[in-house]
């Protein structure tokens, strides 16, 4: 089951991230971000961390 508490502070930051990077970048940054840990969140959700820790 994904973690609820891993997405909502990075929702919270989003705009401003964006908007940091529109000033010096492409503006995008908070849309990225927020698409790695939704990829980062899926794909933990999938991971057995038991295997690594015997």
């Amino acid at each position: 089951m994904p973690n609820p508490l891993f997405i909502p502070p990075l929702a919270q930051a989003m705009s401003e991230l964006t908007e940091m990077d529109r000033v010096t970048g492409d503006g995008d940054l908070g849309t990225s971000m927020e698409r790695a840990a939704k990829a980062v969140q899926g794909a933990a959700g999938s991971c057995n961390l038991r295997s690594y820790l015997a």
